[in-house]
């Protein structure tokens, strides 16, 4: 609802949830489940499996490709792809490679900071963080309700290191202690027992020195306090940096502020989390960074399209997938990388075990599962 701030008069009114954009940042989020199932859980665990096997794949890429023997004396299938090779696969074997290579660290960059909006390994991963002391400002959970900034956001949830920052607690108005809120001689004053006026809230985000375009979250309950928040994610201004992010509590019987954060109080993981997510939506830099992204997704594109081609060359005529034997080798050094990222991300590890059974006890004893799948 747009609304004439000196009038009250409602000025339009739009549905954000069937805007293109909206909608796929919802797939892209949780695969919109909650509108068919009504919890995102399953689905935000499903994205993180997905982001954890795609860094195993981009890590162990590259890995295989990196040049040995002979390969260490020439460019040419390592930096420069081989197109006129008389064999068939090796032209796309060489686009397929040095195009993921090129872009693995954009790539990985990507599947990284967006394992920090998932609900289990993100979570975990900010809470190390804040014990570590490198996340949030010492005393921020002194007196705040159980409510986080993120639970008041529209969608339920916020990605951001901020989002976890509790709400401190208003006092209740019966044993308040303050005469009211004064911001300045003349101006805006209110009795705490009737609660101060939405005005006395936007003046004291004012008199903080907030910007134009600051969101303003109403209390949940009794105990709560308005949260005044300046987000990449909400801010009008589509490509303002982390370094301008910040959010504070105001007292909603007195409108006095209760706290007041910024990202120069972070430590330095909550720091690399924001800057690493705001980077990700291609805020931090602008066109430069909405570029890089494009050229990243588009070679993720390239070496998926390649890969299906190398497969279906491979594929043996009938039902069978492509086997070969790896090199000894090169297969202890996938193992232990693989093994290695399972243990640090947990749903990884635990699907890399489900796969392994699958495999032992299903796929290898029964014959024609074992060639459809290669095993």
């Amino acid at each position: 609802m747009f609304v004439n701030p000196y009038t009250g008069q409602v000025l339009g009114q739009r549905d954000n949830g069937k805007d293109p954009a909206t909608i796929a940042l919802a797939l892209h989020g949780s695969l919109m489940t909650a509108s068919w199932l009504g919890s995102e859980t399953w689905s935000d665990r499903l994205i993180e499996i997905v982001a954890a096997w795609s860094i195993v794949l981009v890590v162990t890429g590259v890995y295989l490709w990196w040049p040995r023997g002979r390969q260490r004396r020439s460019l040419r299938g390592v930096l420069v792809p081989r197109l006129r090779a008389k064999g068939r696969r090796i032209p796309w074997r060489d686009i397929h490679a040095i195009t993921g290579v090129m872009f693995s660290f954009v790539t990985l960059f990507f599947l990284i900071t967006g394992m920090a909006w998932t609900g289990f390994w993100g979570t975990r991963f900010t809470q190390v963080a804040d014990k570590l002391g490198a996340g949030y400002p010492p005393g921020t959970w002194d007196g705040a309700t159980s409510t986080t900034v993120g639970e008041l956001l529209p969608n339920g949830k916020s990605p951001w290191a901020m989002g976890n920052l509790p709400v401190a607690a208003s006092g209740r108005p019966a044993g308040h202690q303050h005469g009211g809120a004064a911001l300045s001689e003349g101006e805006l004053s209110c009795d705490p027992r009737g609660g101060a006026p939405l005005d006395a809230i936007v003046a004291r985000a004012q008199q903080m020195g907030f910007p134009p375009g600051f969101s303003i979250t109403t209390p949940e309950d009794e105990t709560g306090s308005y949260t005044i928040g300046l987000f990449p994610d909400a801010d009008p201004q589509p490509n303002r940096s982390a370094a301008d992010e910040r959010v504070a509590y105001i007292d909603q019987y007195t409108a006095e502020p209760l706290g007041d954060y910024r990202y120069a109080q972070f430590g330095p993981l909550g720091k690399a989390t924001d800057f690493g997510i705001s980077l990700h939506e291609g805020r931090e830099w602008g066109l430069a960074s909405q570029l890089l992204a494009l050229a990243g997704a588009l070679a993720i594109l390239t070496s998926a399209a390649t890969a299906v081609v190398m497969w279906r060359k491979r594929r043996p005529k009938g039902l069978g997938a492509p086997r070969k034997e790896p090199d000894r080798r090169l297969g202890i050094g996938v193992v232990v990388i693989t093994a290695a990222l399972g243990v640090l991300f947990p749903l990884l590890g635990l699907t890399l075990l489900a796969v392994l059974a699958f495999d032992a006890l299903v796929a290898r004893r029964v014959p024609r599962l074992a060639k459809a799948l290669g095993a």
